[in-house]
C-alpha cells in the first residue's frame, strides 16, 4: 500500500504532568514512543515563550509564515500515520486547529489535532468519486487521531500512572460529536450571498476587518450586560442587534470601518435565521459575539 498520512499533534503540558514522571524530558524523545502503521516526524520539548515556526502550513491554513507561541512547557510529537493510499490532497477542513490545541495544553490536557487525511480549507473537487476521501474527512481520521492519541498517552505517561491514580483522569473533552455538515455547506453558500461575495468591490460586501470589528464591538457593549466582563456574551438570543448602530456617520466605529447602507443590510442578513421556500428556517444565522469567519 501507498503510505498515507493524516496528520497529528499532540501537546502534552508537563505542569501537568503527574509525579510518576520525573523528568518529563525523559520521555519527550522518538525513542520512548513506538507507534503501530506510524512514522513519528518530530518530538520536541519546549518551554512557554518558545516560538515554533510552521513552514510546511497550506496557504489556507495561515502558512507557510505561520508560527504558534508556546504558552506552556510541552512535549509536541508530529505523527504521520498509514490509514489508507489516497490521503494527502487538499481541500476543506483540512487545517490542524492549533490555537484549540495550544489552549487544551495550556490547561494540562493532552490535546490532539489532525488534518483528517488532506491540507487546506479550500476545494470541494477532492470528495468526486473517491469513497476513500469522504471515509477519511467523515470519520475515519478523527478515528485514526484517537486510536493513535491513546497509544501516545499511554506510552507517555505509562500504565502506573493510570493504576495508581485512576482519578486523576475524569475523561475526554471531544469537540464537534455531531455535524450537519450538508446544511453547513450550503448554509455558508447563502449567506456568502447575503454579504455580496463573490464582488468584492461589491457595496454589499462587507471586509473580513469590518467583521472583526463588528464582533469586537458588539462584545463591547453586550458583554458587561450579565455582571461579569469576561469577553463573552451570555445568551446571545436575548439580545437585540441592530447593524445600523454601525453605519457611516453613528461614529461608533471609525470612518474605514463603518458600514454603508448596503453593507447594514447584508450585516442584518447574516445574523438573521435561513428559511426554505416555506418561510420555516432551516439553519441558524450567526449568533452574537461569535466569529464570523467565512
Amino acid at each position: 500500500m501507498v503510505s498515507s498520512m493524516i496528520k497529528k499533534l499532540l501537546h502534552l503540558a508537563t505542569v501537568a504532568i503527574s509525579p510518576v514522571i520525573a523528568k518529563p524530558h525523559s520521555k519527550c524523545t522518538a525513542g520512548s514512543l513506538l507507534i503501530p502503521h506510524g512514522a513519528i516526524c518530530s518530538v520536541q520539548h519546549h518551554v512557554a515563550g518558545d516560538v515554533i515556526p510552521l513552514p510546511n502550513t497550506v496557504a489556507s491554513c495561515r502558512g507557510p509564515n505561520f508560527k504558534v507561541n508556546i504558552t506552556a512547557d510541552l512535549c509536541r510529537i508530529v505523527v504521520n500515520v498509514s490509514s489508507s493510499d489516497f490521503s494527502s490532497v487538499r481541500g476543506i477542513g483540512g487545517c490542524i486547529d492549533f490555537p484549540s490545541v495550544q489552549n487544551g495544553a495550556q490547561l494540562g490536557f493532552a490535546c490532539f489535532g489532525t488534518n483528517t487525511g488532506h491540507d487546506g480549507e479550500q476545494g470541494f473537487e477532492f470528495f468526486l468519486n473517491q469513497p476513500g476521501f469522504i471515509n477519511d474527512f467523515g470519520h475515519r481520521g478523527i478515528y485514526v487521531e484517537a486510536v493513535v492519541a491513546k497509544q501516545i498517552v499511554q506510552q507517555y505517561y505509562g500504565l502506573q500512572n493510570a493504576q495508581l491514580y485512576p482519578d486523576d483522569f475524569d475523561g475526554l473533552l471531544a469537540g464537534a460529536p455531531g455535524i450537519d455538515w450538508l446544511h453547513i455547506v450550503v448554509s455558508k453558500g447563502i449567506l456568502a450571498r447575503r454579504i455580496g461575495w463573490p464582488d468584492l468591490t461589491s457595496d454589499a460586501y462587507v471586509r473580513p476587518e469590518q467583521w472583526k470589528a463588528i464582533v469586537a464591538k458588539k462584545t463591547e457593549r453586550l458583554d458587561p450586560l450579565d455582571g461579569v466582563e469576561d469577553g463573552i456574551i451570555d445568551n446571545p438570543s436575548a439580545h437585540a442587534f441592530d447593524p445600523m448602530i454601525m453605519a457611516y456617520g453613528t461614529g461608533l466605529l471609525s470612518s474605514c470601518l463603518c458600514l454603508k447602507p448596503r453593507q447594514v443590510e447584508s450585516v442584518r442578513a447574516a445574523y438573521e435565521p435561513l428559511a426554505n421556500l416555506e418561510g420555516n428556517a432551516v439553519y441558524s444565522g450567526f449568533a452574537l459575539g461569535v466569529d464570523t469567519t467565512m
